[in-house]
């Protein structure tokens, strides 16, 4: 029967070290030469051609401005002009309700409409008590 030293010299017989073992290293390999990329030149922009874009920038901007305010001014007017009519015709239709309601002025027309013999004084005195209801 063998001792335990013996088994053990015999398993590192069988088993190479680690460190005696090397791993065999590749071989670098030549690079390819790359082939060179063409070069793309970006189109070269004139300072002239960016200023005259600039510049119809700036001329756009400005007669855009200018309308707005011409459209804003037009509108300004128009409004101006739409409240000053729609007072004018409301002030006409009150005015002509005020004389049209007012029973006194109605009563008298009336007066004088009899008196100049248009109607009889009967139609008067029923119109006036008509009117004179409404007060």
């Amino acid at each position: 029967m063998e001792t335990y030293e013996e088994k053990q010299e015999t398993v590192e017989q069988a088993q190479p070290v680690a460190e005696d073992t090397q791993i065999p290293e590749e071989a670098p390999q030549a690079e390819e030469p790359k082939a060179e990329e063409p070069k793309v030149e970006e189109p070269k922009v004139e300072n002239t051609q960016s200023s005259d874009t600039s510049k119809q920038l700036r001329e756009l901007e400005r007669m855009i401005g200018s309308a707005f305010k011409d459209l804003s001014e037009s509108l300004g007017n128009a409004a101006i002009w739409v409240k000053k009519t729609v007072d004018e015709k409301v002030d006409a239709v009150k005015q002509s309700r005020e004389k049209e309601e007012d029973p006194f002025t109605k009563i008298e027309k009336l007066s004088h409409l009899r008196d100049i013999g248009a109607i009889t004084l009967e139609e008067f005195n029923n119109k006036k008590a008509e009117l004179l209801k409404k007060i």
